[in-house]
């Protein structure tokens, strides 16, 4: 990864996002819609204030906004904040940040630049509550507030920043365009790289060493350069030391050079800014890495993924899941000459977690995931599918479920905070599954189908459209089987057997492999007729009581059908025998091999598709 920052800090995108301000200055956040400023007007050295005004955030000015966060009560680095409130942010924070500004950087300032800030501080103060009521003003004429009546203490319905910027000869410039700021805090940025070589009470760094990072010798090298929440090292503790135990000697362990400790800065910043993305409720950095040394193509590689995170910024929240998994689809045209590495991550407060690291990851790999994408969706495929299993469900005026595979679906049985299980979380294991996925590994199906039926079994328990969970699962199921990564049993001779009752069905659904699995399925398939009936004739279904809870094992299975069929003679209604002996025929050749988990799964596929079994042309001439 490292080296990988390391050329990208080589970009011409990069190189416009130097100095030692990028590991100082932090990006307001991309969830903060707008910022609002507080325009000065600068005119033969006399300073006035103009006006309130609002744009949208935008990451590309974060050193011109030249935010940084601070915890708590603590006074404000610089004239630029986050707001809660009017009160809490502008009028006790943002008022005294001159001041706090002056007094902080006392030895970095010159008498004129002091100068400067004392008179805007002397205007800043005197237009205060001026300033405030424009704000007001502003804010409720774009129905910004959640409570106008609340005035200066009323929460923003937005999320937004408050900045200060200029008017000098017609130009408008913000804080970090101002030298008397840009310079300033320049100073004091360069103090950051101090931790970069004393730390722990040590100070660890050599002159005329090798640099690891651009492999040049006779450099200063220094111990610490972690940079921050890429932490690919540590020596926090004395026995991780190369050499002994005592961390004076950590530039020994990965020795890195004052310039490469400011690229590698100024990479990771832009790669904060431009290449975070999020996928399944997770945030990710995209680093990408070339096989080969081309600073043209790398130029044209972060020009394109720039463009998509722009993209995925403006996508309303109705389509976000799908542009997530849109942006896989654009990386699969990359040739091989790019790698991307995946870095999903949590960030807490301060705590930043690297939850996985996918390295390495080719296009053409990709390439495959997208092709059994479109496969399974049927999208990419000669065969011509008689059977529609997964017809999309209407559940709204103009709206249906589509089951299109996503990831989301597999998210969907692996959540971060489970409401079906006392909100557990279950990061880990889709992590597990993701990180098997991209590099090709197996996947565990009796995992996958134990997973899939404690959820299918609260859905139907809990009468929430049990149906649409069980359709995701066998996508996925067909998904990892198209991508080869499921390890399981394969029933070879069964699934071969050419005759057979619904062969043609099961030849276009060949996960259903099985004498017993066949079985099942027609008998969910029965049952859920068995259902429609009931529900027609008496406004109820308690025959659903019959079904264990959807547990279904060996006795459950074969009580079923005798059951099912006597039931359809009282209501004279026994349209089915093609059905009854078909299953019949199933059970007869089978051996009851299967968990409980996966013959429930079969059966509550047969209790959700029983339509399927309708040949689509047969679905028309009705």
């Amino acid at each position: 990864m490292i080296k990988a920052l390391y050329n990208i800090s080589k970009s011409t995108f990069v190189k416009s996002e130097g100095g030692h301000l990028d590991d100082w200055i932090d990006y307001i956040g991309e969830n903060y819609d707008k910022v609002l400023k507080i325009v000065f007007e600068i005119d033969n050295n006399k300073i006035n204030y103009k006006k309130v005004d609002i744009e949208d955030n935008d990451s590309s000015k974060r050193m011109k906004y030249l935010f940084r966060s601070v915890r708590g009560n603590a006074g404000l680095e610089t004239p630029t904040t986050r707001i809660t409130t009017i009160n809490k942010s502008v009028n006790k924070k943002l008022k005294k940040s001159i001041k706090s500004f002056i007094k902080k950087n006392t030895k970095y300032l010159d008498d004129e630049d002091k100068n400067f800030l004392k008179k805007l501080d002397l205007v800043f103060q005197n237009e205060f509550e001026r300033i405030l009521k424009e704000m007001f003003d502003l804010l409720k004429r774009n129905d910004y507030l959640r409570n106008e009546e609340e005035k200066y203490d009323s929460a923003l319905s937005i999320n937004a920043a408050v900045t200060l910027t200029f008017k000098e000869n017609y130009e408008e410039k913000y804080l970090g365009d101002m030298e008397v700021f840009k310079k300033t805090l320049d100073k004091k940025g360069a103090e950051v790289y101090k931790k970069y070589y004393s730390k722990y009470g040590k100070k660890s760094k050599n002159n005329n060493q090798y640099c690891y990072v651009c492999n040049n010798n006779d450099k200063e090298v220094w111990g610490f350069v972690d940079l921050k929440d890429y932490k690919f090292y540590t020596v926090d503790k004395p026995g991780l030391v190369t050499g002994g135990f005592d961390q004076k000697y950590a530039w020994k362990n990965y020795p890195v050079c004052p310039d490469c400790a400011l690229e590698l800065t100024k990479a990771k910043q832009f790669v904060d800014n431009n290449l975070e993305f999020k996928f399944c409720g997770l945030s990710y950095k995209l680093i990408p890495k070339l096989v080969f040394d081309d600073r043209e193509l790398l130029d044209e590689v972060l020009q394109k993924l720039k463009r998509y995170k722009s993209f995925s910024l403006g996508t309303n929240s109705e389509n976000i899941e799908r542009v997530e998994e849109a942006i896989l689809d654009k990386l699969k045209n990359f040739n091989n000459t790019v790698q991307f590495n995946f870095m999903f991550f949590r960030k807490n407060q301060s705590a930043f977690n690297i939850l996985l690291y996918l390295k390495n990851i080719l296009p053409s790999r990709l390439k495959k995931l997208i092709q059994a994408k479109n496969i399974v969706d049927r999208y990419e495929t000669d065969f011509d599918y008689k059977y529609e299993v997964f017809k999309p469900i209407p559940y709204k005026k103009d709206k249906e479920i589509n089951f299109d595979f996503q990831f989301r679906f597999i998210r969907d049985f692996f959540p971060y905070n489970d409401r079906y299980e006392n909100k557990k979380n279950y990061d880990k294991q889709f992590l597990e599954i993701l990180n098997k996925i991209f590099i090709n590994r197996k996947i565990s199906y009796n995992f996958l189908i134990n997973r899939f039926m404690r959820r299918i079994s609260f859905d139907y328990k809990n009468d929430n459209w049990f149906e649409v969970s069980v359709k995701k699962a066998y996508k996925i199921l067909l998904y990892f089987n198209e991508l080869k990564l499921l390890k399981r049993r394969y029933n070879v001779a069964e699934k071969n057997v050419k005759s057979g009752p619904f062969s043609d069905f099961f030849r276009e659904n060949d996960m259903i492999d099985s004498n017993l699995k066949k079985a099942l399925f027609l008998e969910g398939a029965l049952t859920k007729k068995l259902l429609n009936i009931q529900y027609k004739k008496r406004n109820n279904k308690p025959f659903r009581n019959r079904l264990n809870g959807l547990r279904i094992n060996e006795k459950v299975a074969k009580r079923l059908l005798p059951e099912i069929i006597n039931k359809l003679e009282e209501y004279d209604s026994n349209y089915y025998q093609d059905l009854e002996n078909a299953i019949s025929f199933y059970f007869a050749k089978s051996n009851f091999d299967l968990t409980v988990d996966e013959m429930s799964f079969y059966f509550g596929m047969g209790l959700s598709m029983s339509n399927a079994l309708v040949k689509k042309e047969e679905v028309v001439n009705e």
